[in-house]
């Protein structure tokens, strides 16, 4: 998180990021973070409190105590507290008070925080230890209190303060940083050996023809070994990128670079055809240097523009994240915003009890369901064929996101025929049982924003499913069987899901039948 005034700020290891929450309580002298921990969350923050060098430092130095009186308020039922910094207030008994110092102990008092005197922590001008300014209140129990505060010396230091420090006993998950949960690429098909990739899936798909027929393999298991014969075959036929040695190039291009660099070059030919004179006052020397300045000088301007681009950017990507989710009354904060989603869409696809309010419709939905299975079961199901796959192959779009099993439809369509076949069998099984195996049910869902509304809400959010590749092969299969009988009987005015047309085809007649039926007498309805 950015630094606050006379650089306060918290760091940490990005190895805990995920247990780490930036809050937004406090100002540029007081800055918080939510500390993860299997026991009781942690709120730990960091303060510059105002020294008595100005005018209105009485005012400005209770203005801060109550500050952190508000957030210590807000946060003492759920959090433990650990505020750290330097309060410019010596707080040893033998001290001489001031009303900054008793506004700071009836702070202390009132929210019950400890604190250790330990020594002297600043340096004042003349190289003396004079005072102990930098304290850690905290209200930490014994049993998770590690060491109290403590100096450290520190030859390096240039400060006029004493770092001091402070443990605690933390517990809390370690992050699985396991091969499995890590993102996985996406294979750049332009880089993979397609050969080498169409020689392993033949070999390896006619083993899985022979265990279909002789170990009468059910579906699920098919799907499970034809997804890793694709994985691993595009994995081991992807060649590494060679590195190079090469010298650095630049990072920004634009029109002023490109015209700078050849006036760069125009002045060093004139040099090198000058003879390369030596002479520091020679003109072919110093319009050759002017023109390496100039050039330099415009790719800095370039570089600098490009970080403040990106600056702006992060800052408005920061402003457009949500850092909280209500879910149902609840509200789910930080890392747990995806449990949010979960329980959202979760709630969304079980059945309520409220599709039940009307009986007389819902038993005429189920009727209609068991007359379509009879017809369905009365009608012989054609057996698929190696066409019918191809076909249904090249009607998937190509460079879309991986599926759940880090297939995409290029793993088909560069497999070799021994893949193809595979498929086909196994999608004749599948008809055959008339059942979609449960590994070919899991979807990759994604929540989408839809415009409108608070992004802190998740009724504002509708989902999007990345389906199995086989089963968008198994859609697209029926699709082409189904959809020449459907357009059949379908209504001729539907417009909705109908190839060549929209519902927006329908808005001029509807629009022409609301106008002209009340000029009739008539109404609409």
């Amino acid at each position: 998180m950015p630094r606050g005034y006379g650089g306060v700020g918290i760091i940490w290891n990005t190895n805990i990021n995920h247990l780490i929450r930036p809050l937004d309580d406090g100002s540029e002298k007081i800055q918080c973070i939510e500390l993860e921990n299997s026991v009781r969350r942690i709120l730990v923050v960091s303060v510059y409190l105002p020294s008595n060098g100005s005018k209105n430092h009485q005012i400005e130095y209770q203005e801060c105590i109550d500050e952190l009186h508000e957030i210590c308020q807000k946060y003492i039922s759920t959090h433990h507290i650990i505020i750290g910094g330097d309060i410019n207030e010596d707080l040893n008994a033998g001290k001489p008070t001031n009303q900054r110092k008793e506004y700071l102990k009836k702070f202390i008092n009132e929210i019950e925080l400890k604190f250790d005197n330990i020594g002297n922590t600043f340096i004042n001008s003349k190289g003396c230890e004079c005072s102990e300014i930098d304290y850690f209140l905290h209200n930490i129990t014994p049993d998770i209190l590690g060491k109290g505060k403590s100096i450290l010396k520190c030859q390096t230091n240039a400060s006029d303060h004493y770092p001091i420090s402070m443990s605690i006993n933390w517990k809390h998950e370690k992050l699985d940083m396991n091969q499995k949960n890590r993102p996985k690429s996406k294979i750049k098909w332009d880089k993979v050996d397609k050969d080498l990739y169409k020689a392993i899936t033949d070999k390896e798909a006619l083993k899985l023809q022979e265990s279909i027929i002789t170990d009468s393999l059910e579906s699920q298991e098919v799907v499970e070994r034809m997804n890793d014969i694709l994985t691993t075959a595009s994995q081991n036929s992807s060649g590494n990128k060679t590195v190079y040695q090469s010298r650095p190039k630049l990072k920004v291009w634009n029109s002023d670079i490109k015209n700078a660099l050849k006036e760069k070059r125009i002045t060093y030919n004139e040099w090198q055809k000058g003879g390369r004179p030596n002479d520091p006052a020679n003109p072919l020397t110093l319009k050759k240097k002017q023109g390496k300045k100039e050039f330099r000088k415009t790719v800095r301007i370039a570089v600098a523009r490009q970080l403040e681009a990106e600056k702006e950017s992060i800052m408005e990507a920061r402003s457009n994240n949500m850092e909280d989710i209500n879910v149902n009354g609840a509200t789910y904060s930080g890392d747990k915003v995806i449990e949010g989603f979960k329980e959202h869409f979760c709630t969304l696809s079980t059945l309520k009890e409220e599709a039940f309010s009307n009986p007389e419709y819902h038993s005429q939905v189920e009727m209609e369901i068991s007359n379509i299975c009879k017809l369905v079961d009365q009608e012989t199901i054609r057996p698929v064929i190696e066409n019918d796959v191809r076909k249904a192959i090249s009607t998937i779009n190509r460079n879309k996101s991986a599926d759940y099993h880090n297939i995409t439809i290029e793993h088909f369509i560069y497999a070799g025929d021994n893949i193809l076949s595979a498929l086909t069998q196994l999608i004749n099984i599948i008809f055959l049982e008339g059942d979609i195996p449960t590994i070919l049910k899991i979807g990759l869902l994604s929540p989408v924003f839809k415009n409108k509304g608070s992004k802190n809400d998740a009724l504002n959010y509708r989902g999007i499913t990345i389906l199995p590749v086989e089963s968008k092969i198994i859609e697209a299969i029926i699709r082409d069987r189904v959809q020449p009988k459907v357009q059949k009987v379908q209504n001729p005015t539907q417009r909705g899901f109908t190839k060549g047309s929209s519902p927006m085809n329908a808005a001029l007649p509807v629009e022409e039948m609301y106008r002209i039926l009340p000029e009739k007498s008539k109404t609409v309805t």
